[in-house]
């Protein structure tokens, strides 16, 4: 169904520079140094009459600086690598800009950024970037998003303004290339930590959760992790965003990770907690078959989830019952009474047990 990023498309090759070179005209970002001063002809230099950019040895010297233990690039270099990914009528250039810049990102630090790097413009250069037509391009520039956000938190805020967001976001929807989607849902993750809301309400929920079933287990937890912290932090003008994910949410529940069900569980506890203002919502969250499921959870001692996600069940289950008539309904008919006091006469039986002994 999905294809990986080293499988390019002819057809999409075809397409080229002139696509790509609109796109950055719309966008409003220009290479540095035209327009600005600069002179037309010297390429993607380094500045000050520095090596050619556009030189594989120069971006090859670059990388190996630092890793031998250089501090980090000047403003000028990294303006040059912004030149680099912009120029869209050099395909090559740009593949080995993303690349430079890429793994720079991987090696810096919070420090090393907030002094050198103009954070919105590589913003505004990666969200282009990721609407490539050259696979290749697209994943490295969601992962050197990732890597800015992870190694400059507060960068999460220019990620939202620079509108990267919705690419990214798209790239989850609309899966082309997995590997691509799975780099952009841990950029996703690294962001959420920061802006949840911001995700939530650019359809992060829905997207991190629309294809879990074709990640591996290790990705899906990351979705379902992701998830999870939209939903801590959800908000009373969210709800369009979640109600459109709670289904999604649903069928983590019978994901064969315990992981994975417990960040479902712990999602469906935030929400409940976040709308208890909101009877309707507390319903929508819990309809039959998801009460179904969790009694389950909670009453079965070999059950997938722990001890402490029971608990914080259990919480759930009371604030629901505090809010609906019908939830309390519900339950009952699933002999929940019956599960409290078995759950009450195991923790009565293993107290007594351990004072004996």
């Amino acid at each position: 169904m999905f294809s990986r990023s080293g499988s390019k498309k002819k057809e999409k090759e075809k397409k080229g520079g002139k696509a790509m070179e609109s796109e950055g005209q719309m966008s409003g970002l220009v290479p540095i140094g035209e327009g600005e001063g600069g002179e037309e002809g010297e390429g993607v230099g380094w500045g000050g009459g520095g090596p050619d950019a556009s030189s594989p040895a120069s971006f090859s010297a670059s990388f190996e600086d630092l890793v031998t233990g250089q501090a980090g690039m000047s403003r000028e270099r990294l303006d040059g690598l912004l030149n680099g990914l912009l120029d869209f009528g050099d395909e090559i250039t740009q593949l080995m800009c993303v690349r430079t810049v890429c793994d720079y990102l991987s090696l810096a630090t919070e420090e090393s950024l907030g002094s050198t790097l103009r954070v919105e413009p590589f913003c505004k250069a990666f969200s282009i970037l990721l609407s490539h037509h050259n696979p290749d391009i697209m994943l490295l520039a969601a992962r050197a998003v990732t890597n800015l956000v992870e190694a400059l938190p507060s960068a999460a805020s220019q990620v939202v303004s620079s509108g990267l967001l919705p690419p990214l976001v798209g790239s989850l929807l609309t899966i082309e290339y997995i590997d691509v989607a799975e780099q952009s849902l841990q950029a996703l993750e690294k962001i959420t930590l920061e802006v949840p809301n911001d995700v939530l309400m650019n359809g992060g929920l829905s997207a991190v959760l629309a294809y879990t079933d074709f990640f591996r287990t290790e990705v899906q937890r990351v979705a379902a992790t992701t998830a999870m912290y939209m939903c801590q932090r959800a908000r009373n003008s969210s709800w369009e965003m979640v109600s459109a994910g709670v289904p999604l949410l649903h069928g983590l529940l019978q994901n064969s990770d315990a992981m994975v069900v417990e960040r479902a569980c712990h999602c469906l506890a935030f929400l409940t907690e976040r709308y208890q203002g909101y009877p309707g919502r507390v319903e929508v969250l819990l309809p039959d078959e998801v009460l179904a499921k969790i009694v389950s959870f909670v009453s079965d001692p070999n059950s997938i989830v722990r001890s402490r996600t029971k608990t914080g069940l259990l919480r759930m289950m009371g604030t629901a019952c505090h809010l609906s008539f019908s939830v309390v309904d519900r339950l009952l008919s699933l002999d929940i009474a019956a599960v409290l006091s078995g759950l009450l006469r195991g923790t009565t039986e293993q107290a007594t047990a351990v004072g004996s002994s």
